[in-house]
């Protein structure tokens, strides 16, 4: 374990208080400027993070996803796409104390597009699971800092089959000695996918290993639950509260982008869950 690590663990056991962040976007930015946030954290993602210093000097970050496009499921995939390079230098850029990536995908090649779509053949679970294990394994022995995985919101198209099954997810976070990212949006999504109960699925996720959780509002339509990024709403606010019941996190983000008095007034109430 790197001298990093080792820092982000003892500062977790020493300062327990859960941290607040908000993701990276134009009105993120704007707020920041205007010193509006009263937040622990920007998290910002892929070339975004080349410039954000420019806007926010100031502000803390975190990293999110270095590179898109990329599968886990590529048989180099942390050569692919100058993953690693391109990690590293935003590592060096924002100074995150932990990285992290989704669980993604089921194909080695991808491309997002009304969500990711498979540009090869869906790989078995076999063979998938090794190749992640393998990938992640080879990204976690390099980097300085904790590396988490995000679970994904099922999409019935190629590139996330086996991904966002919790047995899945437990399986890869234990072989390969990670923390997870736990979306709740995504959990909820694929939860209803799935046909079963939200609190059925979160049950059988790893949730000892999260450390970090991301927050936002799915909504329906066509009586279909997706990932919309709307505003939070009662019960998305109650399912945090029974979540941080049941883990440990040390960051909690907010992934909503569009009106500034809504991102403020999510942001309080979710500091106030943090402070009950």
């Amino acid at each position: 374990m790197s001298i990093t690590h080792r820092f982000v663990l003892l500062c977790s056991i020493i300062n327990p208080m859960i941290e607040l962040a908000l993701a990276d976007s134009p009105l993120a930015r704007k707020l920041c400027k205007e010193k509006q946030l009263d937040i622990d954290y920007i998290e910002t993602s892929a070339m975004f993070a080349d410039d954000i210093k420019i806007d926010c000097p100031e502000s803390l970050l975190l990293l999110h996803n270095s590179v898109w496009d990329w599968s886990l499921a590529h048989k180099k995939a942390v050569e692919q796409k100058d993953a690693l390079a391109l990690t590293k230098k935003r590592l060096e850029l924002t100074k995150a104390p932990f990285f992290s990536i989704h669980i993604g995908f089921s194909a080695a090649k991808v491309q997002f597009k009304n969500g990711m779509q498979a540009l090869s053949p869906t790989l078995e679970r076999g063979e998938l699971l090794q190749r992640m294990v393998e990938n992640v394994k080879e990204l976690n022995s390099i980097l300085e800092v904790p590396l988490l995985l995000e679970n994904l919101d099922y999409v019935p198209a190629a590139a996330y089959e086996y991904i966002c099954e919790a047995s899945f997810i437990k399986d890869l976070l234990e072989e390969t000695d990670t923390y997870l990212l736990l979306d709740l949006a995504h959990a909820q999504v694929t939860a209803s996918r799935f046909a079963i109960s939200i609190g059925d699925y979160l049950s059988a996720l790893p949730l000892n290993k999260v450390k970090q959780i991301h927050v936002s509002g799915p909504r329906t339509q066509d009586g279909i639950l997706y990932d919309a990024h709307e505003p939070m709403l009662r019960r998305d606010y109650e399912l945090l509260t029974s979540v941080l019941k049941k883990t440990n996190p040390w960051v909690i983000t907010l992934e909503y982008k569009k009106d500034e008095g809504e991102t403020l007034n999510m942001l309080e109430q979710i500091q106030s869950i943090i402070n009950a």
